[in-house]
């Protein structure tokens, strides 16, 4: 099965095959380069796309990838919104680099007030769970709402990502 995973900036697809000499492979969560054969494990897994440009593996668009992933296209957000300002070469530009810059500037808000209003209710619940059960629910449901880094997907001979 291939999976798209985000690292950084870059996403990956990764998947089961054989790993060779000179392959990029993702360790641990890590980006190396294999320096002998051996068959994939759950913590090593071979890079078939990337949107990082790697030797000997396919280059893939990051808006594609983030079009898919996030719902979204910046390339075209760009365009369709410098339509409106006709003529002018610098709206697209201009336009990327502020949805970037307001993407910095909200990274590390990661949750609404609706999440933290739910959490703080099912908060109130773990003290009526008996003891294991409270601490295993309450790591479940943090982790459920820490943003994505990992999707299930497939590709298309044309490259094309599509999430399962």
């Amino acid at each position: 099965m291939q999976k798209l995973i985000k690292l950084e900036e870059h996403f990956y697809i990764i998947d089961d095959s054989e790993i060779k000499k000179r392959d990029w492979v993702i360790d641990n969560n890590e980006l190396r380069f294999a320096v002998e054969n051996f068959p994939a494990t759950n913590w090593c897994k071979k890079i078939t796309h990337s949107t990082q440009p790697l030797e000997n593996v396919i280059k893939i668009s990051l808006s594609d990838v983030e079009e898919v992933v996030y719902g979204y296209n910046l390339l075209k957000m760009a365009e369709n919104f410098s339509g409106k300002d006709a003529g002018s070469w610098q709206c697209p530009i201009s336009y990327e680099i502020g949805f970037k810059a307001h993407q910095e500037l909200v990274k590390d808000k990661l949750f609404t007030i609706e999440d933290i209003q739910l959490a703080f209710n099912r908060g109130a619940n773990f003290a009526h769970m008996p003891y294991p059960k409270n601490v295993e629910y309450e790591k479940k449901y943090k982790n459920s709402l820490l943003p994505k880094t990992e999707w299930g997907i497939t590709i298309d001979e044309n490259n094309k990502i599509t999430l399962i």
